[in-house]
């Protein structure tokens, strides 16, 4: 991603995913993975400073279901937004979420890179 002060920048990376809410009942799309969004991005110093909105979304089956079928089927959203001040070109750990229902987790590390 590059962007510059001012401007809104998106990034989508993801799939729809086509899901059904109950035995016979219709099939619905769902959008599924990561969506940031940036803006205000400027040099503060001798850090990168931002505006950051990340969504993520993942579908997984219920811990210990027995049966993995569609009734067993949850929908894991996470979405954070805040001001983020991070060095420059250093990998940063900007967001981290542990599933609780299992042993996983996601997290968006960034690393700035100031382009002349």
């Amino acid at each position: 991603m590059s962007t510059a002060h001012g401007e809104h920048d998106p990034v989508r990376i993801g799939s729809k995913v086509p899901t059904a809410h109950g035995k016979g009942s219709l099939i619905e799309s769902e959008n599924l993975g990561v969506s940031l969004d940036v803006n205000s991005a400027r040099e503060v110093g001798n850090k990168f400073a931002m505006d950051l909105k990340a969504d993520m979304s993942a579908a997984g089956f219920v811990p210990g279901a027995n049966d993995l079928n569609d009734d067993n089927m949850v929908s894991r959203q996470n979405s954070w937004h805040a001001p983020v001040l991070i060095p420059i070109r250093k990998p940063t750990v900007v967001f981290t979420s542990e599933n609780t229902g299992n042993k996983g987790g996601m997290q968006v590390v960034i690393t700035a890179t100031l382009l002349q």
